[in-house]
């Protein structure tokens, strides 16, 4: 109600909350504008695909049926329990419902728990679930505006950490851009005319963990623009830094099929938010000693995460229970804590912490993407009128320039933005340095467009001016062959 709003702006303020809430108000119109704008979309291409994936789930409902010794129905729960509990005999796994009852369950985390000990049509299960989403989810043409566009309804108040979050649009259209898996964004397709750029924050909020818990082994590696994940992942496999792999399928770790990289990527993320070695076991199919292992050798490679970036986090709560962002956004944090709740379980108390932990870097990250992002190419129209904006995507921006513009323009044009991403961060006068890297493409898929790092993006406009167009000439020949 109306007459609420005067008492709610004196909260904001008292918070110190003002400039967090004129920020996310000033998203409303860009966000306005992506969501009406939309993205083209290679709709043959996706029947075409969703064709294939559909005969490769019909495949997969046949090794089902071999592996179970008859015709089962994979949608159907009590047919999946039946099998699992009652002619395996397996210990039936359940979740709690309304009420605070509990029922027997095949849902994914049970099935990776049947997975996990070998059950092999539970893994089969598992691809199909896998493949069911791509298909009805991602692959509904349906979703499809009669224009062939996708749009998404973006949520300025998305996540309680101030990132944005999107759906489906009030037509029922459309769905949640932000998650789509990577592949499947080759479908999403820059206009007739136009080249798509993506700028990202180059794996900022490991960047933030890092400087403001005064990571050091971390921090070296990105002063000396060495790749975190790798570092890692040589740290997990005790193997050098230079022989890691990032080909998926080279880690004997998990089922096999990821990258030796992959793993450093998902323990940084583990041990940056203190994820139990329960979750992340389940998580990532891996078994609970392997996860507990890989873990705890990431916490002895970087001891100051815990001693650090999270008694930092733990010290916040402690004083006034309030996380303060980079940007001066503030999260009041109610959870039990210790000691305030002495007499609570510690596991509750943990959820708290885990919570606070994400805060910082994730709120920093999106206030940064946001402001000096979105909001800094919308509301300069002097500057950025040729810029059209897509899609925002957590870490990243993405846009779409006219060709008819010279190349020096756009060497401008995203020179201005870069400089803009870039502006270092600031925790307790210490600078963080926040590079961008830069992906040129015709479709917004990271595997098909080529990626400049961010010290390889010339300043001199008119050398980025001769770059880009070498870039669009490679990526015109690939499509021409193609």
């Amino acid at each position: 109600p109306v007459e609420a709003l005067p008492k709610q702006l004196g909260i904001l303020r008292k918070q110190g909350n003002w400039e967090t809430y004129e920020r996310q108000r000033k998203l409303i119109k860009p966000l306005i504008y992506m969501s009406e704008r939309g993205i083209k979309v290679d709709v043959q291409g996706m029947l075409t695909y969703k064709e294939e994936q559909q005969l490769l789930l019909d495949q997969l409902a046949e090794d089902l049926n071999s592996e179970v010794g008859y015709a089962i129905n994979f949608n159907s729960p009590k047919q999946m329990a039946n099998y699992f509990y009652t002619e395996l005999k397996h210990k039936p796994y359940k979740k709690k419902v309304a009420g605070g009852n509990y029922t027997v369950t095949t849902d994914v985390d049970a099935l990776k728990r049947l997975a996990r000990k070998g059950v092999k049509a539970a893994r089969i299960m598992l691809d199909i679930r896998s493949l069911s989403k791509r298909i009805s989810t991602y692959l509904n043409i349906g979703k499809v505006d009669k224009d062939g566009r996708y749009r998404s309804s973006y949520k300025p108040v998305g996540a309680e950490t101030g990132r944005l979050s999107s759906g489906e649009t009030i037509f029922g259209t459309g769905g949640n851009q932000q998650n789509w898996p990577h592949d499947l964004l080759r479908f999403f397709l820059f206009d007739e005319g136009y080249i798509g750029y993506s700028i990202d924050l180059s794996q900022i909020e490991n960047r933030i963990v890092a400087y403001v818990g005064g990571v050091i082994s971390q921090i070296e590696a990105f002063e000396n623009g060495i790749d975190l994940h790798r570092l890692t992942a040589s740290v997990i496999l005790g193997k050098p830094y230079n022989e890691i792999s990032g080909e998926d399928g080279s880690s004997t770790l998990g089922d096999g099929r990821q990258s030796e990289r992959f793993w450093g990527k998902k323990g940084n993320h583990a041990t940056n938010y203190d994820v139990g070695y329960k979750t992340f076991a389940l998580k990532n199919e891996v078994g609970e000693s392997e996860a507990k292992a890989i873990i705890e050798r990431i916490h002895r490679g970087y001891p100051q995460i815990r001693g650090g970036f999270h008694q930092l986090i733990q010290n916040m709560l402690k004083k006034n229970r309030t996380v303060t962002n980079l940007f001066g956004r503030k999260r009041l944090f109610l959870g039990p804590i210790i000691p305030s709740y002495p007499f609570v379980a510690k596991g509750a108390c943990d959820a708290t912490y885990r919570e606070a932990y994400a805060q910082l870097p994730q709120s920093t990250c999106a206030d940064k993407i946001n402001e000096q992002g979105i909001e800094f190419i919308f509301y300069n129209q002097h500057l950025f009128k040729p810029v059209e904006l897509l899609a925002q995507v957590h870490d990243s921006v993405v846009f779409q320039i006219p060709l008819s513009l010279s190349w020096k323009r756009h060497a401008e044009m995203i020179n201005l933005i870069k400089d803009s991403l870039e502006t270092p961060l600031e925790w307790h006068g210490k600078e963080i340095k926040t590079p961008c890297d830069v992906a040129i493409g015709l479709n917004m898929c990271k595997s098909e467009m080529i990626e400049l790092k961010s010290k390889y993006v010339p300043s001199n406009n008119d050398e980025f001016a001769v770059k880009l167009k070498e870039v669009y000439d490679e990526l015109s020949g690939k499509n021409s062959v193609t």
